[in-house]
């Protein structure tokens, strides 16, 4: 039987990092602390192949985050054991009696044991520090906001880069909201919140830069085409007929900008045989999907957030609906759902977007921190993009709430989103 304890040597014979672990068969056994950041709790065995996962953590802790640690460290991570300690939020003693009999008992079955000590509870980690010295055992940590593995193996004459199998499980937006115990809602997704071809980029790009342009007026735009139009509608066969001082005053718009906005859009290829005078107007769209877009006020700005936010990160989506309790029920008003304008996964921390084509509502703020809040935990980034300014108290309280404010008429590209948001 083959016999190799050092992967680096097997590496210089030529073995591969396969044959390697399948004939060193130790169980490797993560230890930590359970935390109530969902993400803290899985970082080591998303980029090591562990056999066992031992976790110590408070009770009510353990009520609540056990169910959905372990069902994903088994089906997505490839864990094989998952167990958990309760231990006392203040007894010392009780801590490191509990921490010192684990250990033993993984010592005494031969496994090999690596210390995690992300995040965590300082009697904990101080329980951990001394019984890794002691024990010569291999500790890590993780700097999740910056993707960083950080080794902690002074004392010990094994480590877990050269111990263990690395491995890269597949970190998508799924599998972060189902660690946070909910779930997408795929069938609440409507279809005009989507990109699916260069082309229908460039019609972004061609709106984005039309409503830009009438920013004051656009939301009394789209409303006046949603209400005046049929559904399925794409072509006015006749001149519709229309009063210019009325049309201002039942519509917020004054007539000479509607029809603006028409040849503007003529020119960008979103319209055709756009015709106008004093009396009426006409006009065909370019296709259902610029209708759409212009029926629906606020899904420009979500759109070209949308292209701007996925340079950015590994996995984005538009217009996501995230289900809380992770059971998507028959009916829909048995479900508590919370749609994201924009969602961002970069690395491994998440960024919500909020986009609001107009005033900013005080509970737009409380809304983005409340989802993220219960989503992202404390590494989550929060966004709002707004094509009006917020008040100097709103601004002031978004601040306070760790919310990045972009405003779109002062950064109509979103730049900032990059620069400040991403360090890019």
């Amino acid at each position: 039987m083959l016999l190799i304890f050092e992967y680096d040597s097997a590496r210089r014979l030529g073995i591969s990092q396969d044959v390697f672990f399948a004939y060193n068969r130790t169980m490797k056994v993560n230890v930590e602390f359970l935390d109530t950041d969902p993400i803290e709790n899985v970082i080591t065995c998303l980029n090591y192949k562990m056999d066992r996962v031992v976790y110590f953590g408070y009770p009510e802790v353990i009520a609540k985050y056990r169910d959905m640690t372990e069902a994903f460290l088994l089906k997505r991570c490839g864990v094989q054991e998952v167990c958990f300690y309760p231990v006392s939020e203040q007894d010392l003693d009780d801590i490191e009696e509990t921490i010192e009999a684990a250990f033993r008992l993984e010592r005494e079955n031969g496994n090999e044991i690596f210390v995690d000590v992300t995040g965590g509870e300082s009697l904990v980690l101080v329980a951990f520090g001394v019984f890794a010295a002691s024990m010569e055992i291999p500790m890590h940590a993780y700097d999740i906001a910056a993707n960083q593995f950080i080794p902690l193996h002074r004392h010990a004459d094994y480590d877990i880069e050269t111990s263990c199998q690395k491995q890269d499980v597949p970190f998508d937006l799924d599998a972060f909201v189902t660690l946070n115990g909910g779930q997408i809602n795929y069938r609440m997704h409507k279809g005009l919140k989507s990109v699916t071809s260069e082309e229908q980029a460039e019609e972004i790009r061609a709106m984005w830069d039309v409503m830009v342009r009438y920013a004051a007026d656009w939301n009394h735009f789209s409303n006046y085409l949603k209400n005046s139009e049929q559904a399925e509608f794409l072509t006015i066969e006749e001149k519709i007929m229309v009063k210019p001082p009325k049309f201002a005053r039942e519509n917020g718009i004054e007539l000479h900008t509607f029809f603006a906005i028409l040849d503007d859009c003529e020119k960008l290829g979103l319209l055709y045989n756009v015709h106008h005078d004093l009396d009426g107007y006409g006009y065909s769209y370019h296709n259902s999907v610029v209708r759409d877009a212009f029926w629906d006020a606020g899904s420009i700005l979500e759109l070209h957030t949308y292209m701007v936010a996925r340079e950015f990160g590994e996995d984005c989506r538009i217009g996501v609906h995230l289900d809380w309790d992770g059971v998507i029920h028959n009916q829909p008003d048995e479900d508590t759902t919370n749609e994201v304008d924009v969602l961002l996964l970069h690395g491994y921390t998440p960024v919500f977007i909020s986009c609001k084509n107009g005033h900013v509502k005080k509970d737009a703020l409380y809304e983005l921190e409340t989802v993220a809040n219960r989503f992202g935990g404390k590494y989550a980034k929060k966004v709002l993009v707004a094509t009006k300014d917020l008040t100097q108290s709103d601004y002031l309280r978004a601040k306070e709430m760790g919310i990045i404010v972009i405003s779109s008429g002062r950064d109509p590209e979103l730049a900032k989103l990059g620069r400040k948001l991403l360090h890019k």
